[in-house]
């Protein structure tokens, strides 16, 4: 079996940094007033995502994504 190489992305990092894309735009969108409807709160909890998930795309193993979990989210806004 070939081994992959570190420019090589599985299907999963692929799918991780897609979402952590995809909940960075949604947090904007959330906050945009343009949009007609914002929520920071929402926003907030949805951006803190991102990084978790683009941190387990980087993960070689992939058993220990599923051990990285939100444990290192910032808290919430009081």
């Amino acid at each position: 079996m070939a081994r992959p190489s570190a420019l090589t992305l599985s299907t999963k990092a692929a799918d991780l940094l897609s979402a952590a894309l995809r909940h960075a735009r949604d947090a904007e969108h959330l906050l945009d007033p343009a949009a007609g409807y914002t929520s920071p709160d929402q926003a907030y909890h949805l951006a803190g995502y991102g990084p978790e998930c683009a941190r387990k795309a980087t993960v070689s193993l992939r058993w220990l994504d599923q051990a990285h979990g939100t444990a290192s989210r910032p808290p919430p806004l009081t």
